[in-house]
């Protein structure tokens, strides 16, 4: 198989020095030197000002900068047009650099016009509005799109990103032709992304423990006496769950026990049974389902409209639980 640059530069700068060189050859002075390159750089250029809402800015002098006040790139096209890009992979935003980060090229850019972007390659499992302010969302696919509309440009470093892109898509999209014993982390997160589409209040994330964590989706929070209880699944496993309103031991144990009787004694098709341990923190696991929630085919893939069904009648049936056992305390 022949070798890809992105699978030895997997890093964030690494992308990062991509897109900037990419930007740079929107430049007009770059067209003479290589118009293919060149009109792959407009074409970025134009679907980021798109994605935006912005009109693109005519062609002409782009200066790059990188981190500059701690934002990965900023292009200043032309005299008034700055472009800023937050470039993440697997990493997240966190706090509000988002805002900060617009704040300050204000102030460095007074009177320019900014087009803000959030560029995400990976995965996510929730995007903040509130923290998403004047930023705009560009995925992967926005990105593919870009590269592959360009057609075929004599560069290997192009070929090699797209090709890059187009495996991440492939493992992401892997749960449709791989048995979920198969599954890996990508095809987990591909997996929730459409779970997640089906529950408003969803989200899923990777979670670490001393086990060697797995990636978890949560969803269905319902109130009740003393906390929440709400679902989740841990890659394979369904869980009832409960998050505690109290800090005291004594009443997270007896939160925990009460409403694990009620879960475990429901007559649903989806049938819970007791966890093999109980834990006594926050959040605790209730109650697990007694049988697999993913259902397959007969080929053994996923049947996606079956899973679906089961996991609604949980959350219906657990919903149920939560109302009626709040009437009886």
């Amino acid at each position: 198989m022949r070798p890809n640059l992105f699978d030895f530069a997997t890093s964030e700068l690494s992308q990062d020095a991509v897109i900037c060189w990419l930007l740079s050859w929107s430049d007009a002075r770059n067209e003479r030197e290589h118009p293919d390159l060149h009109r792959l750089g407009l074409s970025l250029v134009g679907a980021l000002y798109r994605a935006c809402g912005c009109a693109v800015p005519p062609s002409g002098t782009v200066k790059i900068h990188r981190q500059l006040d701690d934002v990965d790139i900023v292009a200043v096209i032309g005299d008034q047009d700055v472009l800023a890009i937050e470039d993440k992979i697997h990493s997240s935003e966190h706090s509000d650099q988002l805002a900060r980060y617009r704040d300050a090229l204000k102030r460095r850019y007074p009177g320019s016009k900014i087009a803000s972007v959030y560029l995400k390659t990976g995965e996510q499992g929730q995007f903040d509005p509130a923290s998403f302010e004047g930023w705009h969302m560009f995925r992967r696919r926005d990105l593919l799109q870009v590269l592959k509309g360009a057609g075929e440009v004599k560069s290997d470093v192009v070929r090699d990103f797209r090709d890059y892109l187009e495996q991440l898509d492939s493992a992401v999209s892997a749960f449709q032709t791989l048995p979920p014993e198969s599954w890996t982390g990508a095809a987990w997160q591909g997996f929730f992304e459409v779970v997640k589409a089906e529950f408003s209040d969803a989200n899923w994330d990777y979670v670490p423990n001393p086990t060697g964590g797995f990636m978890g989706l949560w969803w269905n929070w319902t109130t009740i006496p003393g906390g929440q209880l709400y679902l989740q699944l841990e890659e394979n496993k369904l869980v009832a769950k409960v998050e505690a309103a109290t800090e005291e031991r004594d009443d997270r144990a007896a939160l925990r026990d009460r409403w694990s009787k009620r879960v475990v004694s429901s007559t649903s098709s989806v049938r819970f049974e007791r966890p093999a341990r109980f834990g006594n923190g926050a959040t605790m696991s209730v109650a697990v389902s007694a049988g697999p929630y993913l259902k397959t085919r007969g080929d053994g893939l996923l049947d996606l409209k079956g899973t679906l069904d089961v996991l609604r009648t949980a959350a219906r049936e657990v919903s149920r639980i939560a109302r009626e056992g709040t009437i009886s305390t």
